[in-house]
């Protein structure tokens, strides 16, 4: 089959120095139907008749709509409508547009004129720090927020401390959560969880988490995850784990992402992965990865030590007090000498541990 593309190249001639909207109708595109679900993202429509497209569910981010008329236009569910200059559009008010959208809008808007941040509600403000570029902005803007507002709000902080990442910025959102449960801000589960994921150990870590359960919120299957990967000891993180059963949490691959980061060796993986099996989850990481790694090379050396003992005339008894006096870790000793039918009798483990007469 031949595909004449003729009439394209012709449509394309045809409409030059027209704007993409032009070109792209001549070329047999349909504005009420064929705009939606487009990646759109830096496209130029200043001063384009954009009346009645549909930009349903498109991406727009870095799209230009300075001076377009957009009345009737759907914009429903597109993405980055507050990064696009759809605010310089005409009449972007006439624009089909969700009541979360025109609320980003607006924001974006006010948000250019430091001016007009005093007249802002509390979800807008929120939204600016959403957007922030860094922590830094993010932090200026909760400072500004505060400053102009009676109450503390518990998602304005939370979305600034999200974005600390740096050592400096991390010890910074760990004092402004110091500071906003010191002054009564009414902190909810998602505020905690962040919180925890700025604890530099475990016991600031259940601190927190203490505190949560003492303002009689109810941890959710993050915080429980956080609370757990913040644990130092794999026997102080099973416990939460165990928690999170009892209280019927939901268990996922994050939680066993969780115990994994707070595993020690060869069994504690094999453990996660047992529990989550058990849960009907899924979970396999690189920590297990490179512990399988690690522990096979310690069986591996520690059966060729073995042999190179049988070969010079040792005993099952002389092998276990030399591996002892090696040092070879107790799990892998036993598998070695298991693989080369020398299990020993449990006496020989007591016997073994004497220093050599």
């Amino acid at each position: 089959m031949t595909i004449d593309l003729q009439p394209a190249i012709d449509a394309i001639k045809q409409s030059r120095g027209k704007r993409i909207p032009d070109r792209l109708i001549a070329l047999g595109l349909d504005p009420a139907t064929d705009f939606a679900g487009g990646d759109w993202r830096y496209s130029d429509f200043r001063n384009c008749d954009l009346a009645g497209f549909d930009f349903r569910n498109a991406r727009l981010f870095g799209a230009d709509f300075t001076r377009a008329d957009v009345s009737g236009t759907d914009f429903t569910g597109a993405l980055d409508v507050h990064k696009a200059r759809l605010h310089l559009a005409s009449n972007w008010q006439d624009a089909i547009l969700t009541d979360d959208q025109i609320v980003l809008i607006e924001t974006q808007i006010s948000g250019l004129d430091t001016r007009r941040r005093t007249s802002l509600a509390p979800q807008q403000w929120v939204a600016l720090i959403r957007d922030a570029s860094d922590y830094n902005a993010a932090a200026a803007l909760l400072d500004e927020m505060d400053a102009t507002s009676n109450a503390l709000n518990a998602f304005a902080y939370t979305a600034t401390i999200m974005k600390a990442r740096s050592l400096e910025d991390r010890a910074d959102a760990r004092r402004r959560v110091d500071e906003f449960l010191a002054k009564q801000g009414e902190p909810d589960v998602a505020f905690f969880t962040e919180a925890m994921s700025l604890a530099i150990n475990a016991e600031q870590a259940n601190k927190l988490f203490a505190d949560m359960k003492r303002r009689r919120l109810f941890p959710d299957k993050y915080a429980y995850n956080k609370l757990i990967s913040k644990q130092e000891k794999f026997d102080k993180a099973l416990p939460i784990y165990q928690q999170m059963i009892d209280n019927s949490i939901e268990i996922n691959e994050y939680t066993g992402y969780a115990l994994f980061d707070v595993i020690a060796n060869f069994d504690h993986a094999i453990t996660v992965l047992i529990k989550m099996r058990e849960n009907g989850v899924f979970v396999f990481t690189y920590q297990f990865m490179n512990e399988l790694v690690k522990q096979s090379r310690l069986i591996e050396s520690t059966t060729r030590r073995v042999q190179e003992l049988i070969d010079l005339g040792k005993n099952p008894r002389e092998i276990v007090r030399t591996l002892i006096i090696e040092k070879a870790k107790d799990p892998w000793r036993s598998t070695a000498l298991q693989s080369l039918g020398l299990d020993p009798l449990p006496d020989l483990w007591s016997i073994g541990k004497q220093p050599p007469g």
